[in-house]
Order: C-alpha cells, then sequence, then structure tokens
C-alpha cells in the first residue's frame, strides 16, 4: 500500500480521536471505507490482468530486427484506467525504454508492438512481463509479475564470402589452394574437359587459358591436411559495449569462413581460446551447426594469453599446413609468434579489425600490421570483408 494512504490515515485517526464529535469521526470512517474500496478494487483489477507474447520466430540471426507484441488483457469488466506495461527484456535491448501506460477497459485488450535488432548473439528470456495497476487518483498501485517460457535464440550472422575477393586476389578456395600448398584439402584426381553442366568452379582457368579450351579438375574429397583457424576470444574483448560489437563482428566472420569452406569441401579445424579451451573439427554441415551452438552460449572468456595458447597447439599441425588467426588486434607479442609461424614453415594469413584502440597493448597496431606484410604474411581487415559483403 502507499505509503502517503497509510500516513494520512494515521493523520485522519488521530485528528479524529483528538478532535472529537462527529463530522471528525465521519471524515475518518468515508476516509477508510473509500482505501477498503480502493484495495478491493486493486485486487480484483490485479486478478482479471493478463499479458500474452506475439513474436515472428524463436530463431533469428545477428542483425535481424524482429517484431515482437505485448498483449495487455483485462479478463474482467471493470476498467482499468492505468496500467504500466514493462518487458524486462525490452527494457535492456532497446535503448530509452520505459514501457507503455496504457488505458485497459472492462473485457479489452490493447496490443503494444515493438522493433527489435539484435546486435548480440545469446539466448534471450522475453517471458517476464511486468504490469502495474492504479487506481483513477493513482493512490493505490498493484503490481503483477508474469513470467511465460519464451526464449529467443540469436546465432551468429552468416554471411555468403563466395564472391569476396580478399586481399585483392582470388577468392578464398584459391588462396588456400595454391598460395598456401594446401590444394590436398579436396586432391585433384584428374583433369578432363569441360562438360556441358560441371560447375564452373572446378574449371583450371590456368590450363584451360594455356591450351586454349576449358579443362576441369576431379576432385577427391578425403584430405590429408587440414585448415587450422586460431580464434582470439580472451576475456579483453569484451572490455567495452564497443569491444562487445566488435567481438560479433569477429564471430559472424569466422563462422561465415567456416561456412565457406564446408561449402567447397575443406576441412577445418578451429581452436577457439575460450575459458574453456576448444578444438572443434568442422568438415560437415552438421558439425558447422553444432559450431554455430557453440557460439551461441559462448563469449569471450578466456583467461590464457592468446600467443601461449597458439604455442601450445602447433604440435597438433604439421609444418606447411596453413593457419589463419583471427584476432580483433595485432598486439606485439602477437606479430613476434606470426613472423616465428612464417620463418618455422607455416602458412599464415591475419584476420584482424581495422580500428586502433586506445589502450597500451594495441599502441604499435597498425605497425605491427604493415610489419607482418612485409614479411609475406597477408593481413586483412575483416571488418572491411563484412562491410562488402553487406553492400
Amino acid at each position: 500500500m502507499n505509503k502517503k494512504i497509510v500516513f494520512l490515515s494515521i493523520v485522519a485517526f488521530i485528528f479524529a480521536f483528538l478532535s472529537g464529535g462527529n463530522l471528525p469521526y465521519a471524515i475518518f470512517y468515508v476516509f477508510t471505507f473509500s482505501i477498503i474500496l480502493g484495495i478491493i478494487y486493486m485486487c480484483i483489477a490485479k486478478k482479471s490482468l493478463n499479458a500474452k507474447l506475439r513474436y515472428d520466430s524463436k530463431i533469428y540471426n545477428v542483425g535481424d530486427i524482429a517484431n515482437f507484441t505485448i498483449i495487455a488483457e483485462n479478463l474482467g469488466i471493470i476498467p482499468t484506467p492505468y496500467v504500466y506495461v514493462q518487458s524486462i527484456m525490452l527494457r535492456s535491448l532497446i535503448e530509452g525504454y520505459r514501457g507503455n501506460l496504457i488505458f485497459l477497459g472492462g473485457d479489452k485488450c490493447v496490443w503494444i508492438k515493438n522493433k527489435i535488432l539484435f546486435t548480440k548473439r545469446g539466448i534471450y528470456d522475453f517471458g517476464d512481463i511486468s504490469l502495474e495497476a492504479s487506481d483513477l487518483f493513482c493512490i493505490l498501485k498493484s503490481v503483477k509479475n508474469i513470467h511465460k517460457e519464451l526464449y529467443i535464440k540469436v546465432y551468429p550472422k552468416v554471411y555468403d564470402l563466395s564472391n569476396i575477393s580478399l586481399s585483392g586476389r582470388d577468392c578464398y578456395e584459391n588462396r588456400i589452394n595454391s598460395k598456401s600448398g594446401i590444394d590436398d584439402f579436396t586432391l585433384i584426381k584428374d583433369i578432363r574437359k569441360y562438360n556441358t553442366g560441371d560447375n564452373l568452379k572446378k574449371v583450371h582457368w590456368k590450363l584451360s587459358a594455356k591450351h586454349g579450351e576449358l579443362y576441369v579438375k576431379n576432385f577427391d574429397s578425403i584430405s590429408g591436411k587440414e585448415c587450422n583457424l586460431f580464434m582470439n576470444m580472451h576475456i579483453d574483448n569484451l572490455g567495452s559495449d564497443l569491444f562487445e560489437i566488435i567481438e560479433e563482428d569477429m564471430v559472424d566472420f569466422s563462422v561465415s569462413l567456416a561456412k565457406y569452406m564446408v561449402n567447397n569441401r575443406i576441412r577445418t579445424k578451429l581452436f577457439i581460446n575460450a575459458k574453456e579451451q576448444k578444438n572443434i573439427e568442422v568438415e560437415s554441415k552438421e558439425a558447422f551447426l553444432g559450431l554455430m551452438e557453440y557460439f551461441l552460449k559462448s563469449k569471450s572468456d578466456g583467461t590464457l594469453e592468446f600467443t601461449s595458447f597458439i604455442k601450445s597447439n602447433l604440435r597438433h599441425i604439421p609444418k606447411g599446413n596453413w593457419i589463419g588467426i583471427v584476432s580483433i588486434a595485432v598486439d606485439d607479442s602477437l606479430r613476434d609468434v606470426l613472423m616465428n609461424l612464417k620463418e618455422m614453415g607455416y602458412r599464415v594469413n591475419v584476420f584482424y579489425h581495422g580500428k586502433v584502440f586506445n589502450n597500451l597493448k594495441n599502441v604499435n597496431f597498425l605497425k605491427n600490421v604493415e610489419l607482418l606484410k612485409n614479411v609475406g604474411i597477408d593481413c586483412i581487415n575483416f571488418k572491411q570483408v563484412i562491410e562488402k559483403v553487406k553492400q
């Protein structure tokens, strides 16, 4: 009950007791009777209030816009003049959201529509709704919390990288197969002349240009080597709201790259530097779905330094294999490790975010990228790749 009502009731009683007479007591009795009626009214109103949720889907990707509608209902016959409707989850997702104040007539409902842009992956609980009812004079209030089980899954965004030229060269398949020397991911069994209906991706363009007619490659899907992708999911990635968005870009790009590999029958192994370190092999659509489920529930929480994580996993990777490094930034220690990998005979590509951050670890970020490029390590801005795909 409102503290002011309690205070006024006490004051009215004291006034009637001290003053005596019929009028002061009449005022006190009327005031008390009004409060009792108000309490009864609020109990009925609270019992009559209900809320439902209407939604388009339970599964989304980062960047999707979703429509969520709260249907506030008055199941009774007595109108409720003021109902404050608030979704607990919408309050955390929509900047400036404070809920909605509505009037609910007897046996009526009001639809409250909201649009949400999902910027972060995860599982969202939309089931908690708060209904706060007030009487006509806003003297009495009653809160009803409603919980309906509604979990919305937001997966990382998967971009189509098939038509994107990375680092100004051929498509990623050619970068791996020719430049990185990992052509036996999809081993060429033989070469034959082009037949109508053959996939143009299998055309051996260099040989075709030499002979003046199209030749295609027959592939063997069995691989003797792996594409190895290291992801830096250190807890530092979540240092601020801006970093969280950039971390989403990093995860989106990584799963998009893994999806590209699957589509091109390239077996990929992801080494993920999280608190619970993970090695995930992705060579089928089913395995890729498992990867998406992993990132749905996992955020950057690693505590081991990324360079130490890379070194500890090198024993799993034969020299000469291709190694991709996905990291928001390239600090001095990572730069040194990558240059050592190059000297050891590994084929190394670095995928980084192009923004310079104001912290000591990344003060030489752009300089480090240039140094890596100078020694033959391709450094690719994954943010620019994502922006190209969006165009």
